[in-house]
């Protein structure tokens, strides 16, 4: 499965922009490295980390994949802090690292982005233009983010690391069901997962009527599949 068909109706979707002044538009995620074998990243034990933060719905169910593939062995993971990092100069760095178990001394997100590429995070883009969120899916070996898209990593997570994982025969993502989970996908991600935050952060009454209307739309939507035979 190609990177390129994921999420197809997903937050940086074109096909859903807020049409109302002051509308919060997620972009598409910055970094979207692919694990497979033969490939720039390939697929081993130990070798990737997880940065998340509990609180975050994108972090949950990437970690929800790594627990129900029986991963916890073979994918290590670590929490961030709660609140929003910024340096001395009062720049933002993304989120707090309390530790560090990739070895590297890295102290926020900020530090784990700059790590393969110093130029990406020059200190003078605000969080949505330069994106050093979570969940952050990490090459300890060659110290380079390999992805920031959660839904992408979720796809790895269930077929890149079976020879390890202790649930291999699970799969999260059939192929005979991929066009009716991104069917779900393209409401799920944009209108409830996205949703929220579009209603948190619209700057106008019209952007915020727009954003929570969507919002109800997509939890009738699940309520009328989940209710379905």
């Amino acid at each position: 499965l190609s990177s390129s068909t994921l999420m197809k109706g997903g937050c940086g979707d074109p096909n859903y922009v807020p049409k109302a002044k002051g509308g919060f538009q997620r972009g598409t995620s910055n970094l979207q490295g692919w694990i497979s074998e033969g490939g720039e990243f390939a697929p081993e034990r130990g070798r990737y980390h997880l940065f998340v933060n509990f609180a975050c719905g994108w972090s949950h169910r990437v970690m929800l994949v790594r627990s129900l593939k029986g991963l916890e062995d073979c994918v290590s993971l670590s929490h961030t802090g709660l609140h929003f990092a910024h340096d001395a100069a009062g720049r933002y760095r993304g989120w707090p690292l309390p530790h560090d178990p990739t070895g590297n001394g890295f102290a926020t997100t900020h530090d784990v982005y700059n790590a393969g590429d110093p130029a990406y995070g020059d200190g003078s883009a605000s969080h949505g233009r330069r994106q050093l969120g979570v969940p952050i899916l990490f090459d300890k070996r060659r110290k380079r983010v390999v992805s920031n898209d959660s839904a992408q990593m979720c796809v790895m997570l269930n077929g890149a690391f079976d020879r390890w994982a202790t649930r291999a025969a699970l799969d999260l993502y059939p192929a005979e069901l991929a066009d009716a989970i991104e069917a779900v996908n393209a409401v799920v991600g944009p209108h409830v997962n996205d949703g929220v935050y579009r209603c948190r952060f619209a700057r106008t009454d019209e952007a915020y009527d727009e954003a929570l209307g969507e919002l109800v739309r997509g939890l009738e939507f699940l309520r009328a599949r989940l209710a379905a035979p």
